[in-house]
């Protein structure tokens, strides 16, 4: 049972990621769930970030008019994500959820230090082949648990090579999807309640007004300053997720 106090915090923390997502393209469903894990077990905080999830992708995965190009070229990393969510997820009652927490900390951490320091990979042509469904499944089996959308998956995407824009398209599909298997597989082992889908579709509106704010507030902030404050503040949450699980 959600308090009314629980439920200001948790439109307040949608409307804040909303805005970090509006500014920098990115981040709302990992952050979301860590910010909600500093005050709920990690698996509700999976459960209330899957409507404002899938609502901020859906634009972002089809914008741009190449969503056939890609998925023609990495639906064998989204087909393995897929699978590996539905088998991962059956987990998530049986494992402990201070455990959980500590590996969502773990991935915020790895995630957010590789993208400041710029770490690249390049697995284009024949490694790609493979790469793909190799990192689809590792990603798959993060997201199942924790709820983790990105990690290894956006460093996977970047480094196959993809345009700028097909790249943020590529982004929006891979989250888009995962959330949506995500949804579908809580919903399917009976982890989703009336009372936190209806929180979830309710946190779409602060989720949303919150992206048009950060995407306004963009026209007038230098990106790479706040993208750089937005990854050290995700090290220093991933950080205490660790220490206090």
């Amino acid at each position: 049972m959600y308090e009314f106090s629980d439920i200001v915090v948790i439109l307040a923390v949608f409307l804040f990621c909303g805005t970090v997502k509006g500014i920098v393209g990115f981040g709302l469903p990992v952050l979301a769930i860590a910010m909600l894990s500093l005050t709920f077990d990690a698996r509700i905080g999976m459960v209330l970030v899957l409507m404002p999830a899938i609502t901020t992708n859906i634009w972002q995965s089809f914008v741009g008019g190449k969503l056939r190009e890609i998925m023609l070229r990495i639906w064998p990393f989204l087909l393995t994500a897929m699978i590996a969510i539905w088998f991962a997820s059956g987990f998530l009652n049986v494992v402990d959820g201070a455990l959980l927490t500590r590996l969502l900390g773990l991935l915020l951490v790895v995630y957010a230090l590789s993208t400041l320091a710029g770490v690249t990979l390049e697995l284009g042509g024949r490694r790609e082949k493979w790469a793909g469904p190799v990192v689809g499944i590792l990603n798959g089996v993060f997201t199942g648990l924790t709820g983790s959308l990105s990690v290894p998956g956006v460093l996977f995407l970047n480094s196959i090579g993809l345009p700028r824009a097909l790249l943020r398209q590529a982004m929006g599909l891979l989250f888009l999807v995962s959330s949506t298997t995500l949804m579908v597989a809580l919903y399917f082992r009976g982890a989703l309640s009336i009372e936190a889908n209806l929180v979830s579709a309710l946190s779409v509106v602060p989720a949303l007004s919150g992206m048009l704010l950060g995407e306004w507030l963009g026209k007038y902030l230098p990106e790479d300053l706040f993208r750089r404050i937005f990854l050290i503040g995700l090290t220093m949450l991933g950080a205490t997720l660790i220490l206090n699980g």
